[in-house]
């Protein structure tokens, strides 16, 4: 019985890619919105952020 050896497609690996491009952001988004925000805004905006990203992961 032969079985189907399992590749790889093109749209497989596009997409791993460009989630690798988005998911790398997380890394310099901080040093940029530190650079043009002041300190209380920042602090919102990660517990705005920090609290979205718990209700969907609870969802």
């Amino acid at each position: 019985m032969k079985e189907k050896e399992e590749k790889l497609g093109l749209w497989l690996l596009v997409f791993v890619a460009l989630g690798s491009m988005i998911g790398s952001g997380i890394f310099n988004s901080p040093k940029d919105l530190i650079a043009v925000a002041n300190p209380q805004g920042t602090m919102i905006t990660w517990l705005v952020g920090g609290f979205g990203a718990l209700m969907l992961a609870l969802l």
